[in-house]
């Protein structure tokens, strides 16, 4: 899942799509126009410095409906709006799962501190990266432009234990387009 539908979230979904993996994105603001249309579509594009995309299993505006029966959750927004999306993801969080903060911003702690707060204990990772994969903007509804992919990317966990995994997953999904790092 990707929760977040502005540039970076709706990129992520392109770059996702294009390896043929199953990507839900969560639009957490309001339903416009473009929404409703890549709801009915389903499909995301890149264009630019990367040329890609897919079909998406889906769009939503419920965060349970994205949350569920995922493993990995990227979170792609900036870093004013992560209280108001950890809010609406921690009640719906299953052991197991990886959550990976786009940029991090030092939202991995926030969201750490806030299950904490809440009295939740689930077993899962938190991660997240020092940047957007790339600078992009969204041309159309359903195609962003990339001006410019980042080679590299710093990514940490926690636990630490399991940031090897975490690497696999984001390497994996981003393909040779961006290398991800122990950070």
């Amino acid at each position: 899942a990707v929760l977040g539908s502005g540039h970076g979230g709706r990129a992520v979904c392109g770059q996702i799509a294009e390896r043929d993996y199953p990507v839900m994105m969560y639009e957490p603001l309001e339903e416009t126009a473009d929404y409703l249309k890549i709801r009915q579509e389903k499909e995301m594009f890149l264009d630019g410095d990367i040329r890609a995309g897919g079909r998406l299993s889906g769009a939503t505006m419920d965060i349970e409906e994205a949350a569920k029966d995922t493993d990995v959750i990227l979170i792609v927004v900036p870093s004013f709006a992560h209280k108001p999306i950890f809010e609406k993801l921690i009640p719906n969080l299953a052991d197991g799962q990886h959550v990976i903060i786009v940029p991090g911003n030092y939202g991995g702690l926030r969201l750490k501190k806030m299950m904490t707060d809440l009295g939740i204990k689930k077993e899962i990772t938190i991660s997240e990266t020092v940047s957007l994969p790339y600078a992009c903007r969204i041309a159309t509804y359903n195609t962003v432009m990339i001006y410019k992919k980042k080679s590299r990317l710093k990514i940490a966990s926690s636990p630490n234990r399991n940031n090897p995994q975490v690497l696999d997953i984001m390497n994996d999904l981003f393909g040779d387009d961006v290398q991800f790092f122990a950070g």
